[in-house]
């Protein structure tokens, strides 16, 4: 397994946690990506915080889009994202292994190598450095 990378998504209006299912389904069943464990955090007035584990419940289908989930995201992790949410916000954490790494990996492996590093550079820079090399 991996590597894995966590995606966090939040929602200004928890009702919506269910919107995240399409999407994804569409990325897994293309094979892009293997959802590997996914967590839902909602924070409620006064100052509660609930943290569970996705469900066909909230994201309807969700036991097709993940079927076999390992639990990988901790409670601190959770605590992380909740310190950062206000009231009638959710987040959903999402850890994804990316298909075609997994299957490099093996056939590197198999041939003597390694993959040493797998590093993720989020849009902003990249648009920032796209402006600064042209």
């Amino acid at each position: 397994m991996g590597p894995i990378e966590v995606i966090v998504v939040t929602f200004s209006d928890a009702g919506r946690v269910s919107s995240i299912g399409p999407p994804l389904a569409d990325l897994v069943s293309q094979g892009l990506f293997v959802v590997v464990d996914a967590v839902l955090v909602t924070r409620r007035p006064p100052d509660t915080v609930v943290i569970s584990d996705l469900s066909d419940d909230v994201v309807p289908g969700w036991s097709a889009i993940s079927p076999h989930p390992r639990p990988l995201l901790s409670a601190q992790d959770s605590g992380v994202v909740s310190a950062g949410l206000a009231h009638h916000h959710a987040a959903v954490l999402v850890a994804i292994e990316h298909s075609w790494v997994a299957s490099f990996a093996r056939d590197i492996a198999d041939s003597g190598g390694a993959v040493v590093l797998h590093a993720r550079i989020d849009a902003s820079t990249v648009e920032i450095a796209a402006r600064v090399d042209s």
